[in-house]
């Protein structure tokens, strides 16, 4: 018996090996322009903090809870959208704009004063560089200069000068009189935007 021709066996498939999977590494970003906040927008979340709580007369310990300067509830008196404000101005000259807030009217003890003080980090979000209590008060000076002055004890009391210097405060060892404290031009928080 004639067998039929054995076919050949198929052929094996090559394979080749899949390219390896190469996760690329990641790059550095620089954020883009519209990335990094305006001055307004960084400091818009702080003033509009400080908006409602006035507009609502928050009290001292509400204000805390929120990181907002209690004493600013001191001052409410009739109108307290009026009687406090902030301004946003590059106070040190370093080309970064600062936000202040303190008071427009006040008693002896509140007039003139700058209760906290913000700058932006190198990201554009804002930073607390102080917040004023009794015992430890701000009042602008010119120039960029504070009069900083409070006690710590009874008998313990200082008194000096400070000014802004790469976000932080510098003593300038040396005092500044009263007479000598400059009401800041503030924008009334009755005029605040939302």
């Amino acid at each position: 018996e004639a067998s039929a021709p054995e076919s050949p066996a198929p052929a094996a498939e090559e394979t080749v090996p899949a390219p390896e999977e190469t996760i690329p590494e990641p790059e550095e970003t620089v954020p883009a322009p519209e990335d990094t906040p305006t001055v307004e927008q960084a400091y818009a979340v702080v003033i509009g903090e400080y908006y409602t709580a006035l507009e609502q007369r928050w009290s001292g310990a509400d204000l805390m809870e929120n990181g907002l300067n209690y004493m600013t509830a001191d001052c409410y008196g009739d109108a307290p959208l009026e009687n406090l404000g902030y301004a946003i101005a590059d106070i040190d000259g370093d080309g970064v704009p600062e936000l202040l807030i303190g008071t427009i009217h006040g008693d002896e003890f509140y007039y003139k004063m700058i209760f906290s003080l913000y700058t932006l980090d190198e990201n554009g979000v804002n930073k607390l560089v102080f917040d004023g209590t009794e015992r430890n008060r701000y009042y602008y000076a010119g120039e960029n200069r504070f009069a900083n002055l409070g006690s710590s004890a009874f008998n313990d009391s200082f008194e000096t000068t400070v000014k802004l210097e790469d976000g932080e405060m510098i003593d300038m060892t040396y005092t500044t009189a009263p007479a000598d404290y400059v009401q800041l031009e503030l924008t009334p928080f009755s005029q605040w935007v939302k």
